[in-house]
């Protein structure tokens, strides 16, 4: 029985750390969208630039999530 809680507690620690592995890779990636907007707004990226860079943000958002 004490077993089972020992499994338990370990899934439970294993999938804690997946939640804030997609938490911290969200987070980082709504702060580099944010970046891309803000450069835009300030005329610091043209349209294209910031099209482009938002593009490669997304990427990279779907293929963390894809990992965890």
């Amino acid at each position: 029985m004490a077993e089972g809680y020992v499994e338990a507690a370990s899934a439970a620690e294993f999938a804690a750390n997946k939640v804030q592995e997609v938490q911290n890779a969200s987070r980082a990636g709504a702060q580099s969208i944010a970046g891309v907007f803000t450069g835009m707004a300030t005329g610091a990226l043209s349209t294209k630039e910031a099209v482009g860079q938002l593009i490669v943000q997304l990427v990279k958002l779907n293929a963390s999530k894809a990992h965890a």
